[in-house]
């Protein structure tokens, strides 16, 4: 099944880092934002008048990692334990009350979505540079973040640092992943105590990742390789065997697991041979082994050494496919910026989400489009999430069209348009033949609302020859991928291809 990603932008975040049903935590910079049922709660973390000051700027946050942060809320949602510039922050959110509670000598924060978080347990190892190779210590909290204390080491010179701490919930056993290189990195399982009951692997890129998908039958992994091709790993709980699976274009570091059974996964857009292309890509499965590719975000081309590899990260807490936040940093349009996502497919019963969708836009008057042509019978939907693109809606319509996933009130909306464009076709038609639209961006909303129209009077509902030709001369223009977003050059192609050969 084809899916397409719907995104928002949530403007007033950099990370988000836990959302679930109406509860969220946020950050920009040193500042922790976090909402629930209307209330908003904000603090900030301490830092130096200097680092403080250049704070306020992204791409010195970016240079010196002042953006980076971890948050963790507890299983009562009633305290965050965050990680950031070295130190280990607890906040009570009812007395709001901020307590430095530890101090990493080498750690200046930990990956995302690498904490263990239990009952009254928080389990995180250190990820550190560690050009030396000294011992890499597992700290953990049995009062929610008030003490700490070193549960487990691993030894110096056996691995660089420790990527995620995750507990299995078919054995309820802790597994730790380990990196970076040769004899570096492996799967480390513990029980309940943390004594170390397996360690697996041989130490070579192949166990390298960062997150774990569990099954039944199976743990399931993506390489996090920028020296080789990284793939998807397949490990048999009964034999203790792997098998490679399908490959994927870079290194994936962040993955996540949605309620609704739905996985995600995340390439990261580093420097090395394991890297195949300039984006970060976030791939969807079902199975955990057919993956697709439904969004691609290419780097923004500063310096990697200096201002951050390009990745796709996701926030903690329990989410579905059509509620869900990711956020990026240091890509184009999407370096700093959070974003709310809807996962759709065009099977039947996601046809009446993806007509709602294009109602909640058109209602909204997100796009230009006269006043007299929008429909009645949709208000506004409320919520902070939503930011309207006229490209995005466009789009939406167009890929519903080459879709036939359009209904009701929507063919009656277009079908306003159609009339509103038969007095202006032969306006359109001199326009297209001085062929600058494609040339000037400012162009592009009016060139893909015609198109959008024009596909809607070349389809096999509302056939008419006299808008077929135009339409297909339009088509051309239209289809190239520096113009359209890729996961839809598919949909346009096929409903192009189509309406040429009636």
């Amino acid at each position: 099944m084809q899916r397409m990603l719907r995104l928002w932008r949530f403007k007033k975040a950099e990370i988000v880092h836990f959302f679930e049903n109406t509860f969220i935590v946020y950050s920009r910079a040193n500042k922790v934002f976090c909402e629930s049922d209307g209330k908003k709660i904000l603090f900030k973390l301490p830092l130096p008048i200097l680092l403080s000051v250049l704070s306020k700027f992204r791409l010195m946050r970016r240079m010196l990692r002042l953006d980076k942060m971890n948050v963790v809320v507890s299983l009562d949602k009633h305290f965050l334990v965050i990680i950031y510039h070295y130190k280990v922050y607890k906040f009570c959110l009812q007395k709001q009350t901020l307590t430095p509670t530890l101090f990493l000598k080498n750690c200046r924060n930990v990956l995302h979505q690498s904490i263990l978080v239990q009952e009254d347990r928080i389990v995180f190892g250190e990820y550190v540079a560690n050009k030396e190779r000294v011992s890499v210590p597992v700290w953990q909290s049995v009062d929610r973040g008030e003490t700490w204390q070193n549960i487990y080491t691993f030894p110096a010179k056996t691995v660089k640092h420790v990527h995620g701490v995750y507990q299995d919930p078919i054995s309820n056993n802790i597994f730790i992943t380990t990196g970076d290189f040769q004899n570096e990195s492996y799967l480390f399982e513990f029980n309940s105590s943390f004594q170390l009951l397996n360690q697996f692997g041989d130490g070579s890129q192949l166990y390298r990742t960062v997150g774990l998908f569990f099954t039944v039958d199976y743990l399931y992994w993506i390489m996090d390789s920028q020296l080789e091709t990284s793939y998807l790993i397949k490990f048999d709980r009964k034999t203790k065997k792997i098998e490679q699976l399908r490959d994927f274009p870079g290194p994936v570091w962040y993955v996540k697991t949605l309620s609704d059974g739905t996985y995600l996964a995340a390439t990261t857009r580093e420097i090395g041979k394991g890297v195949k292309t300039n984006c970060a890509h976030l791939f969807v499965s079902k199975d955990l082994e057919q993956w697709e590719d439904v969004l691609q975000l290419e780097h923004d081309g500063l310096p990697i050494r200096f201002f951050k590899s390009g990745i796709i990260g996701f926030a903690e807490g329990r989410q579905s496919s059509k509620k869900f936040f990711i956020f990026g940093e240091a890509l184009k349009n999407c370096d700093g910026r959070v974003y709310l996502c809807c996962l759709e497919g065009l099977e039947n019963e996601d046809k009446k989400a993806l007509n709602h969708l294009i109602l909640e836009y058109v209602s909204n008057r997100a796009v230009a489009v006269p006043s007299r042509l929008l429909p009645p019978l949709f208000s506004p939907p409320k919520g902070k999430f939503c930011e309207f693109s006229e490209t995005d809606f466009y789009q939406l319509c167009a890929h519903c069209l080459a879709s036939e996933a359009l209904e009701g009130p929507l063919w009656e909306w277009l079908e306003k348009i159609r009339n509103f464009l038969e007095s202006n076709i032969f306006r359109i038609h001199a326009i297209m033949e001085k062929r600058f639209l494609i040339e000037q961006v400012s162009k592009r909303r009016l060139l893909l609302e015609w198109f959008t129209a024009l596909m809607f009077l070349a389809s096999s509902k509302y056939r008419d020859d006299a808008y077929t030709n135009i339409f297909l001369k339009l088509a051309k223009m239209v289809n190239k991928p520096d113009f359209l977003a890729p996961s839809l050059q598919v949909g346009y192609q096929a409903f192009i291809n189509n309406i040429g050969k009636k």
